[in-house]
């Protein structure tokens, strides 16, 4: 799935020698775990994988730590 995402980006105009060897990644089942809601934001171009993590209304610097727990660190495949 790492692959196929860092591929859609770099199909919309990134480059892939810009994009880090290592990255931090969480599953959207741990996010969901953790409370958060996905949202698309619906603009011109958007890609069909992108999605935005809502973290409150507002965010709290509690929800802050918690998405912020929620990742580990990785490498990006092949590397």
């Amino acid at each position: 799935m790492i692959a196929r995402l860092l591929e859609a980006t770099e199909l919309h105009g990134l480059d892939p020698a810009r994009n880090p060897n290592l990255w931090w990644c969480s599953s959207a089942q741990k996010l969901l775990d953790e409370g958060f809601v996905f949202e698309k934001d619906d603009e011109d171009g958007e890609a069909e994988e992108h999605y935005s993590v809502i973290l409150g209304y507002p965010p709290t610097l509690e929800d802050a730590k918690r998405f912020v727990a929620a990742f580990t660190k990785e490498r990006r495949p092949g590397q």
